[in-house]
């Protein structure tokens, strides 16, 4: 599962070990969320939260018809996404 994968990697480990006070508001660079609908974790509200508490630095996308494993599910979608931010920011 891709969930193992990403487990074994060190990058969950090291986020839980990281006070997230040291990265979760990106200082005052622009961020990118992308909320996918139908993740039973995190509620669509859960998103749009995150959206109005980075208020104008964030840039906000919905992922329709993709759950927790946002990259598997939808890899063409975050693909275009991203590169949308980033040719933003230059």
């Amino acid at each position: 599962a891709w969930w193992l994968v990403a487990a074994g990697s060190g990058i969950s480990t090291a986020a839980f070990k990281t006070d997230p006070e040291e990265w979760w508001r990106a200082g005052d660079k622009p961020v990118l969320i992308l909320h996918p609908l139908d993740d039973a974790m995190a509620p669509p509200a859960q998103g749009l939260a995150a959206r109005d508490a980075f208020g104008a630095r964030a840039h906000y996308a919905e992922i329709p018809r993709c759950g927790h494993a946002i990259l598997p599910e939808q890899p063409d979608f975050v693909a275009r996404e991203i590169a949308a931010f980033l040719r933003g920011q230059g």
